[in-house]
């Protein structure tokens, strides 16, 4: 079975894909760094029978790589209701991927009335990050990134997402596509976008999509562990023996945890 997507664009340059138009729930699928909405075609075939499906590539990404990177969550959360608006979507179960899910917490901070649950997986939650002021923090990120050749970067960040060598070298490629500059704006974004404060709250239901070998992004474990901690029991899927892109890496297992989750924040 193929995933049958129609496509379409925003008035700034986004560009999105819907499946379904049925009078059903939403699912809205805001990918990763250095990735494209291609990256869930597949692992989300099976849920077309369930749920619309919208996705949609981030500025300077994919079919919106003209569209300039956007520096703050909160402006990418906007991009986000942009392509909500678009698409004529009131209401979606929010699943965001790494960076993505810090954009989709951002969103469902600004936007929980077109939020039904929020899915962070394999990301950051931005309210438990405890960094030094945003200025520092972007301004260390800045030299680093300066100092370091992009292909190095590229080839480390690959090892950073997978466990598995294929997987890596398949994404280093993938990343040595996009325009470094990228990178920079996707580093900005995440060193303004933590909000340093005591709880992770929403208004929405909250579940989590982990892999259990997840450990490779320096400081981001304990955050994860933290989130899984403040979340009630049957709301958080650790998936064994997969690193950072378990869609990739085991995407079967991926699918039964995504399945099982929104069985659950459906009847929350």
């Amino acid at each position: 079975m193929t995933l049958s997507l129609t496509q379409g664009r925003t008035a700034g340059g986004l560009a999105y894909w819907t499946s379904g138009r049925r009078h059903r729930s939403w699912l809205a699928v805001t990918h990763g760094s250095f990735g494209s909405h291609d990256d869930f075609c597949d692992v989300l075939t099976p849920f077309a029978e369930r749920y619309n499906l919208l996705l949609w590539d981030l500025p300077g990404h994919g079919g919106s790589a003209h569209v300039r990177p956007a520096r703050r969550l909160k402006k990418a959360a906007e991009m986000l209701a942009e392509v909500m608006a678009a698409a004529e979507v009131q209401q979606a179960h929010q699943l965001g991927f790494s960076f993505g899910g810090m954009i989709a917490q951002s969103f469902a901070r600004q936007f929980p009335q077109h939020t039904i649950s929020l899915i962070a997986y394999a990301c950051i939650p931005i309210a438990m990050m405890h960094l030094p002021s945003p200025w520092v923090s972007n301004a260390l990120l800045q030299l680093q990134m300066a100092v370091t050749p992009w292909s190095r970067f590229c080839n480390r960040f690959a090892y950073q997402v997978s466990v598995r060598e294929d997987v890596q070298e398949a994404f280093a490629r993938s990343m040595k596509q996009h325009n470094p500059h990228v990178r920079n704006a996707i580093y900005e974004a995440m060193a303004y976008g933590c909000s340093n404060e005591p709880e992770f709250w929403f208004e929405m239901p909250v579940a989590q999509i982990k892999g259990s070998l997840d450990d490779r992004f320096p400081g981001t474990r304990p955050a994860m562990d933290a989130l899984s901690g403040r979340l009630p029991p049957g709301f958080v899927e650790k998936v064994a023996g997969a690193g950072h892109l378990v869609h990739v890496e085991k995407p079967e297992a991926f699918q039964d945890s995504l399945g099982r989750l929104l069985q659950r924040l459906d009847g929350a």
